[in-house]
């Protein structure tokens, strides 16, 4: 008797099983053909709105800045692609670009300055015995833009906290310079607080999708329509729109003249193309290699390579600390 109950309950429960693939089965191929026959809704043209920044040019026209990827093989929701070529690029490289571009249009602007500073080796990757780090101050308000917002928000929140200091008599007044990797750390985590924990794919990756966030409000990038139920569980990236993309010309060979500029006038030999240092990531494929080891004589040191590494170090050590991809 009890062998029959076990035979009939083992026939009942594989026949629920079954019943359920076939009922998923049947939902999905529904789901695919609805997606198939359903015709795009038409759309009426967007007209892009206000400037775009170095941060949006370098998004946008990102295979002109950054280099391929990796021979490494990375994961699906690491890869990075350009929005108008397609072509896979170097998610390391296209963030570090973002960045230093970035600092470098407000240097230019005199909205900042930079100091190097002495300090004490942090024994940790990437660069261990590095024993001088870079300091900002920021002297005039930021222009308008994703990243430039985002490190206005890091210098209030460094000021803030100054002044909570001085109030109790724990620190002198003064002016207020930081260092580089703290106030990135900061405006990383003023973005991360307007992205969803769904949405996060690391530092490389919220950096960029935080600016193109940006360009999707202005009308350069135009979100895929998810009108299905198939579409909704898509992670369709944000394609360009072009009319308006393509009127933004000017200003990209604008930018990369005034990056040429600041290399040429602030870089060493290996930053304006007369040596070149074998076997460095990418990012660091124009500074001279030599500066890591600096322990003197900090001064006399190019802004152009000590900002580029200042910047690759900071994103390569917060990286570091996110394994599993899911940000701070």
């Amino acid at each position: 008797m009890q062998i029959a109950i076990a035979v009939f309950l083992f026939l009942v429960g594989l026949a629920i099983l079954v019943g359920g693939y076939r009922l998923i089965r049947q939902v999905m191929e529904r789901a695919a053909e609805i997606a198939e026959t359903t015709p795009d809704m038409p759309r009426e043209a967007i007209q892009a709105s206000e400037d775009v920044a170095a941060d949006g040019l370098v998004y946008l026209f990102g295979h002109e800045f950054a280099q391929p990827p990796p021979p490494k093989p990375l994961l699906a929701r690491e890869r990075a692609y350009a929005p108008l070529t397609e072509e896979e690029l170097d998610p390391e490289d296209w963030a570090v670009q973002i960045l230093w571009a970035t600092l470098c249009e407000l240097y230019d602007q005199s909205a900042i300055e930079f100091r190097v500073v002495e300090r004490t080796p942090s024994f940790l990757p990437p660069f261990a015995q590095k024993r001088w780090e870079l300091q900002v101050i920021q002297r005039m308000p930021f222009p308008t833009s994703p990243v430039m917002s985002a490190l206005e928000v890091a210098f209030d929140l460094m000021r803030a906290r100054k002044q909570q200091r001085v109030a109790q008599g724990k620190e002198e007044p003064g002016e207020l310079w930081c260092s580089l990797d703290e106030i990135v750390e900061k405006a990383l985590r003023a973005m991360r607080q307007e992205i969803s924990f769904w949405e996060r794919s690391g530092v490389y990756g919220d950096l960029r999708n935080y600016v193109a966030s940006a360009l999707v409000a202005q009308g350069y990038l135009l979100q895929p329509t998810k009108e299905t139920w198939l579409d909704r569980r898509r992670s369709n990236r944000p394609r360009p729109n072009m009319e308006a993309v393509e009127s933004l010309r000017s200003d990209l060979r604008a930018l990369q003249e005034r990056l040429n500029r600041f290399r040429h006038r602030h870089g060493s030999a290996y930053a304006r193309g007369e040596m070149q240092a074998p076997g460095s990531p990418a990012s660091l494929r124009d500074v001279d290699p030599e500066l890591v080891y600096r322990e003197s004589d900090f001064d006399a040191m190019p802004l152009h390579d000590v900002l580029r590494i200042s910047v690759y170090e900071i994103l390569v050590s917060l990286r570091q600390l996110e394994p599993s991809g899911d940000g701070l």
